[in-house]
């Protein structure tokens, strides 16, 4: 072989991996120390005025530790396991209630912290260079794309998994028989990751892949044995009652899921289109071009890469719907970036390690896309910040409003999502009661806010409803013409197109309503000449839709931005015909 041929069989065959015992220079663990510092330290950022939302709700409304409720420790979250963070949530509750979110966001850092420096740990074990290695920590925890969902409590479940998948391959042996630390350790973590969530189905695989590579189909299928049987018996007894939604169409649409996933995670790292195929086309040619180099641990990064394509597959069968999150959502992007990362890091040290100079323009790079991550999780989190604080606003209206008896025709002040609609009229009273609720000073608009929760309804038009007719009092921005059996056909001529009905003091009144675009229909109610904020109303129920309000003396306005919509079941003013 030649002298060039020499070098370049160098270069693309990196050196082995360093035990799991081999001396990281200070100043490279002096980094590391010092990028989870600022990693927590944004994220302390992002949680100021964070609240409870979305799949939160489930566990502060239906579930309990002690005692009967809707659902149990062991039914499933959707269609997770997450028993741990059940737990922890009614642990939260039994002490602070609904008054403070910090807390959980303290031990949802402290988790998030830990999984960087365990990844951290896995990096090195693979050849990554331990600088390279930092930067790679930081990367998990800087993760742009994952918008909102660095300041979401919640996600100690899919960041617990991923930690403890990780764990499992920095704690075991790499060669030789299983061991009984090794029993431990695998069967120990992976118990506790299948009590966080699903994504412990995916670390497990991970798991699996490099103990079968490095040890032998022996030792990997003893280490998944225990854990897998556990999930087993969990699916059977519990598990099946969750959404488990597969379908042909979902499975036809899994490489496809796989692919938008990966580009988007990429280009909305860089703001650069087609990133994303770059990069993962770049990782291609490195594995194939280093194919020999591929034994021992450093294989493990190739499983980890590997893990995050299962990871989208088994989502993408799942999300059939375009109601379920799809391959864009922040934190699937999240966790499959990471399981890419140890691969992505020893590209990166094969990279410095052949041209010295790159080490300081990529660590230019480094420093650049960074700054642009913190600029991404700050702006997004300062909007979940706005709309967070306004819903516990209308939460705590919400309460007062029943406190003082006022008739609703609505059972949630939060029906926005499949689990915020748990925000019931049972749960506002009983947490009012406790002393859970948290102080907020409510502003007018906030109190009609909660007036548009409870006191309005969409739902499915019955075949016999015995709720008299709803009256139409005018129209803004639109036109109306009659139409069959008595109805009105309304047409937008403006983008404040709305019709405005009157409540009957004595009784609910009801308006059957059939839109072609339901999704543009919002509700405010008007008290003494102010106008309450929008509430959209997201009918997930087929049509026809009834409306229904309270019985008060106040003004409600139905925002028709869209197609044509047809009322019936109405009285109104043939005035409204004019023009």
């Amino acid at each position: 072989m030649s002298a060039a041929g020499s070098v370049r069989s160098a270069a693309l065959s990196p050196e082995p991996p360093p035990s799991r015992t081999a001396t990281v220079p200070r100043a490279a663990r002096a980094l590391h120390a010092a990028t989870l510092v600022v990693g927590a330290a944004v994220y302390g950022w992002l949680a100021r005025g964070q609240w409870f939302s979305g799949d939160e709700w489930d566990t502060i409304a239906l579930r309990k530790v002690f005692g009967s409720s809707e659902k149990g420790l062991l039914d499933p979250h959707n269609e997770h396991w997450s028993t741990l963070a059940v737990i922890v949530y009614r642990a939260h509750l039994a002490l602070f209630g609904l008054r403070t979110y910090v807390p959980l966001m303290v031990l949802f850092i402290a988790v998030c912290v830990l999984t960087a420096h365990v990844l951290w740990r896995f990096c090195l074990r693979v050849g990554c260079d331990p600088y390279v290695a930092a930067v790679a920590a930081l990367g998990f925890l800087l993760f742009g794309p994952a918008g909102v969902e660095t300041a979401f409590a919640w996600n100690l479940t899919f960041v617990g998994a991923l930690t403890c998948g990780f764990a499992i391959l920095v704690l075991v042996d790499d060669r030789g028989p299983m061991t009984a630390r090794d029993r431990w350790v695998t069967w120990g973590l992976g118990i506790l990751g299948v009590l966080c969530s699903g994504v412990a189905l995916t670390m497990l695989v991970v798991v699996g892949a490099c103990l079968l590579w490095s040890r032998g189909w022996r030792v990997a299928v003893e280490s998944l044995v225990v854990p897998i049987g556990v999930y087993g018996i969990w699916t059977l007894g519990w598990g099946r009652s969750g959404n488990s939604l597969l379908s042909p169409n979902g499975i036809q649409q899994v490489p496809d899921f796989i692919a938008t996933g990966f580009t988007y995670a990429f280009d909305e790292t860089t703001h650069l289109a087609y990133t994303g195929v770059v990069v993962l086309g770049a990782l291609a040619v490195y594995v194939v071009a280093t194919a020999r180099s591929w034994t021992g641990t450093r294989a493990w990064a190739l499983c980890s890469a590997l893990g995050a394509v299962f990871f989208y597959a088994i989502v993408g069968i799942r999300r059939d719907s375009p109601f379920l999150p799809g391959p864009t959502t922040g934190r699937y992007m999240w966790m499959a970036f990471t399981l890419l990362l140890p691969l992505i890091g020893l590209a990166a040290t094969s990279l410095v390690r052949r041209w010295r100079a790159a080490a300081s323009v990529a660590g230019a790079v480094a420093v650049v896309l960074l700054a642009v991550q913190v600029g991404d999780l700050v702006g997004d989190a300062d909007d979940a910040r706005a709309v967070k604080a306004m819903e516990r606003r209308r939460v705590v209206a919400g309460a007062e409003l029943v406190a003082r008896g006022l008739p609703v025709v609505n059972d949630s002040v939060l029906g926005t999502s499949v689990f915020e609609d748990s925000a019931t009229i049972p749960l506002l009273a009983q947490l009012a009661r406790d002393g859970d609720l948290p102080d907020a000073t409510l502003t007018k608009e906030d109190r009609l806010g909660a007036r548009a929760d409870l006191q309005v309804s969409l739902d499915h038009w019955p075949a016999n409803t015995t709720d008299p007719p709803a009256r139409v009092t005018g129209l803004f921005e639109a036109v109306a013409t009659p139409g069959p059996e008595g109805c009105i056909v309304v047409a937008a001529t403006g983008p404040g197109a709305h019709v405005r009905f009157q409540g009957d003091p004595a009784a609910t009144t009801a308006a059957r309503v059939d839109s072609t675009f339901p999704n543009a229909l919002s509700v405010a109610v008007v008290r003494n000449g102010t106008t309450g904020p929008l509430r959209p109303i997201l009918p997930f129920v087929r049509r026809p839709y009834r409306l229904r309000l309270a019985a008060e003396a106040q003004d409600v306005l139905l925002v028709t931005n869209g197609a044509p919509t047809t009322l019936c079941n109405v009285t109104a003013d043939p005035a409204i015909y004019a023009g």
